[in-house]
């Protein structure tokens, strides 16, 4: 197995209680708050930062700055909500998207180099090992 496909099998490991998990050592403009919120957008459509606070595991203040700041990059929109005027949902913009695209391309580019260095028996052992934690962290909740 080549040291992409280890660090595909590692991302899924590690993504197995559907949430995204940040990587250590890999900094750029999408901060982790950040790219969490943008995961999410991607995967749901028409959040509303209520929903988002939820999700995510964060005071709907922290969702307030996360989303300002995104907006500010242009990387999500906010709507008002058709039945309620006072709310609003926040989607991807096309530019959100290619930003999560371009951190995800680099996520999987920094874990082939580590599976690449690791070899192949001990990035086996590495994703097995996260596998198990990862389960009994989703049985634990």
């Amino acid at each position: 197995m080549d040291s992409r496909q280890l660090a595909l099998k590692l991302l899924k490991a590690m993504n197995s209680n559907n949430r995204p998990t940040g990587i250590h050592g890999l900094a750029d403009d999408t901060g982790g708050s950040d790219y969490f919120v943008l995961h999410y957008l991607e995967q749901h459509s028409d959040v509303t930062p209520s929903e988002l606070s939820k999700s995510l595991h964060v005071t709907t203040a922290r969702v307030s700055k996360i989303i300002r700041g995104l907006e500010s990059k242009q990387l999500i929109s906010r709507n008002s909500m058709p039945t309620d005027l006072r709310k609003f949902v926040i989607s991807l913009t096309p530019l959100g998207k290619q930003a999560l695209n371009d951190h995800d391309e680099k996520r999987l580019s920094y874990l082939s180099q580590m599976m690449e260095y690791l070899g192949e028996d001990d990035a086996e052992d590495y994703i097995r090992l996260i596998t198990k934690l990862s389960q009994r962290g989703a049985n634990r909740n």
